[in-house]
């Protein structure tokens, strides 16, 4: 009998090849993973569409064009007749308007006045254009005031022009509120003499908080999560922050709660 080459003797008997059948097997399971493959193509969704800017939004004007808006609306802020006229001009009139009812018309703070301008000049704080204007009132002091590019025009960061917080300094100092405070501060390293005893306070670090409008500064314990970052924040330099504090009477000393931005731009 004649065997074919490959085949073992008696092969015949019992039906296909064993090597077909595993190349059989083969195109069987390439077959199964081209229809999972082709599946999920089909089903694979669409990439979201790419974020469309506002249709409000324009790109805030250019040098010259820029300082004069600038200008012209720090002067319709403080020229204005009374407090809601001044809130149109500051940004976001709609969170910021009760805070300044709070502090004008509950605190009675002064509203700023302008004796003079000295030329303003363009910066960019993150993805924010802004133009910084020295005013000094009629008192003589000087102070900055950051005007803000809103998408539409230039507008007033009122809170950085008043540094405010939720309650003055002069209160909080005395009354000493266990309920959390925002305020706009400088922080800087506390020397080791004003530390407090660590036989009184623990192995707590500490900072020094001081207000832009009165001298007297304060310790200001670190919570531990934020030791790190708050230390290496004040190495070396007096940093403009908002932050959050209370009065922690277990210690006997204020502490920072949280750390909500590095400037006093921070919209809180």
């Amino acid at each position: 009998m004649n065997e074919e080459p490959g085949f073992e003797a008696g092969d015949a008997g019992r039906g296909t090849h064993p090597i077909l059948k595993l190349l059989f097997v083969f195109i069987a399971v390439l077959g199964i993973w081209g229809l999972i493959a082709g599946w999920l193509l089909i089903r694979r969704p669409e990439p979201p569409p790419a974020a469309v800017e506002r249709q409000s939004w324009q790109e805030a004007p250019a040098d010259e064009q820029a300082l004069t808006q600038a200008m012209e609306a720090w002067r319709a802020f403080v020229e204005a007749p009374d407090l809601e006229t001044r809130i149109e001009h500051v940004r976001d009139p709609e969170r910021v308007g009760p805070m300044m009812r709070d502090y004008y018309d509950s605190r009675a703070h002064s509203l700023p006045t302008m004796g003079r301008a000295l030329p303003g000049r363009a910066v960019r704080q993150g993805a924010q254009n802004m133009i910084l204007i020295e005013v000094e009132d009629y008192q003589g002091r000087r102070y900055a005031v950051a005007m803000v590019w809103t998408g539409r025009r230039y507008a007033v960061d009122w809170e950085s022009l008043s540094a405010y917080g939720t309650m003055d300094w002069p209160r909080l100092v005395e009354e000493k509120p266990a309920e959390p405070q925002v305020l706009r501060v400088y922080l800087a390293a506390l020397p080791e003499s004003l530390t407090p005893p660590e036989s009184i306070v623990g192995p707590r670090r500490f900072v020094r908080m001081e207000h832009r409008d009165f001298s007297e500064s304060l310790p200001l314990a670190l919570r531990p999560e934020l030791t790190r970052e708050v230390t290496q924040l004040v190495e070396g330099r007096r940093v403009p922050v908002t932050v959050e504090v209370r009065w922690n009477a277990d210690l006997g000393q204020f502490e920072l709660q949280r750390l909500l931005g590095l400037s006093w731009s921070t919209q809180y």
